[in-house]
């Protein structure tokens, strides 16, 4: 996508301008992805990983430590209706 984006911008090698717009484009088709694999298991989980983008990490500006992570997770039925479905017993 990086390089597809280079050669759209008529550049010869890949530049900051283009990282960001080209992230997020392929952060959102991966999360398509993964939420169409889990759907009958989880419908919800395209609304919980959004949940995420406002986590604020305490590791080195991009990381969270497990407690955030656990602290977040206890705090998601009360914003998001969760339905687990189709598990194995």
């Amino acid at each position: 996508m990086l390089i597809d984006a280079a050669i759209k911008s008529k550049k010869s090698k890949i530049v900051q301008e283009n990282v960001a717009p080209t992230l997020k484009k392929y952060s959102i088709e991966r999360v398509d992805d993964i939420s169409k694999e889990t759907i009958a298991e989880c419908a919800q989980l395209k609304e919980i990983i959004r949940t995420f983008a406002n986590l604020k990490f305490d590791r080195d500006g991009f990381k969270a430590s497990a407690d955030v992570i656990m602290n977040h997770l206890v705090k998601l039925p009360s914003q998001i209706a969760l339905l687990l479905e189709n598990l194995p017993r």
